[in-house]
């Protein structure tokens, strides 16, 4: 994917340039109209996008911490009066 703003040619699939941090526009493949980034197919000519759903994560859990995950915790007591 070339960058718009300084004409390097980035990874496909790119978010931002990697030679100047602009943000990369997504192009349908059919019509060359710009994709939303969450866009599965292109509003324009119905196209498909080529990108898979995204996994959707329970409601109790969030995607940084799974709900069975163990933590390991540290509790210290102390008395400092009367000892």
């Amino acid at each position: 994917m070339t960058c718009p703003a300084c004409a390097h040619e980035n990874r496909p699939g790119a978010k931002f340039c990697e030679e100047c941090a602009a943000p990369l526009r997504r192009a349908c493949a059919g019509c060359g109209a710009e994709l939303r980034p969450t866009a599965k197919f292109c509003d324009e000519c119905g196209a498909p996008t080529g990108t898979a759903p995204r996994p959707t994560a329970p409601p109790h859990a969030t995607a940084a911490e799974p709900a069975d995950t163990r933590k390991v915790v540290t509790i210290l007591f102390g008395d400092l009066v009367g000892s």
